[in-house]
């Protein structure tokens, strides 16, 4: 009896490895289409707000080098009733992606960058219930240091957004994290600007004259082949009609690290 079951089970072990055995081969002789495609990952976005509901498809979620998005993008009016928007420069369906802190933002296939955003009631379009409004866009992880030169974008966290907005203020907003990594850029990170600019000795000094009242920093950009570093003391405000506080521009070289200029504002308390 012993004997039996242990061929019986040396029998089912074999099986089972053969079976492994066969899997092994197909897997490798038929991949399956799913993996073996090589489409990129794509992220859909489905949100219903005010009136309004945006289906968004991203093509890729992780931009290597050479890589692009494809954002679409499509709002349909779920209000009941009729709204109406801005055609002047088109569907105005506003896609973009950029830096979390908006201090760069990737290149695209756009043809309308420059149209104007001015109001002229003859560019008014109806927006019928239940009618919906498309756009594509591509966007390539480049950023532009200046109106001839791109780079490579930055490795890091980028924000997709998507926005709209009717006549009659019904809208509606969307943030997508994606990733870009593997580029090779010719421009100093934000991080290293920042380092540059507090390490110059005049803006030491303004540190140490301001210190007291307290500094803290603004919301940095690149452009024009420059870092606009900007700081202003805990007492600077714009809102009223008379500014109050004092202000620190630095420029610093996006490509050297080298400071460039610097200028201080100052106004009255």
């Amino acid at each position: 009896m012993k004997s039996i079951n242990a061929k019986l089970l040396s029998v089912i072990g074999g099986l089972i490895l053969l079976a492994v055995v066969f899997y092994f081969l197909y897997s490798n002789v038929f991949p399956s289409n799913t993996s073996a495609s090589g489409e990129p990952e794509s992220n859909q976005v489905d949100k219903s707000e005010n009136g309004l509901q945006l289906i968004a498809t991203l093509s890729d979620i992780e931009l290597q080098p050479n890589d692009k998005l494809v954002v679409d993008a499509t709002v349909k009016n779920i209000s009941g009733k009729a709204l109406s928007y801005n055609g002047r420069c088109g569907v105005p369906i506003h896609l973009s992606v950029q830096a979390p802190d908006n201090s760069m933002y990737l290149l695209s296939n756009a043809e309308n960058e420059g149209c104007p955003d001015i109001y002229d009631p003859n560019d008014i379009e109806t927006f019928q219930s239940e009618e919906e409004l498309t756009k594509q866009m591509t966007f390539y992880p480049i950023i532009k240091v200046n109106n001839a030169t791109e780079t490579d974008a930055p490795a890091g966290e980028y924000m997709v957004t998507i926005s709209f907005r009717s006549d009659e203020g019904n809208a509606l907003l969307v943030d997508v994290p994606i990733e870009v990594s593997d580029t090779n850029t010719d421009i100093i990170s934000k991080q290293e600007a920042v380092h540059a600019a507090k390490a110059h000795p005049d803006v030491q000094k303004w540190f140490s004259e301001n210190e007291e009242i307290g500094i803290e920093e603004e919301e940095h950009f690149l452009s024009d082949n420059i870092w606009a570093i900007a700081f202003h003391t805990k007492d600077f405000s714009m809102e009223d009609t008379s500014p109050t506080g004092k202000r620190l521009v630095v420029h610093v070289d996006s490509k050297t690290g080298d400071v460039t200029h610097s200028f201080t504002e100052e106004f009255d308390n």
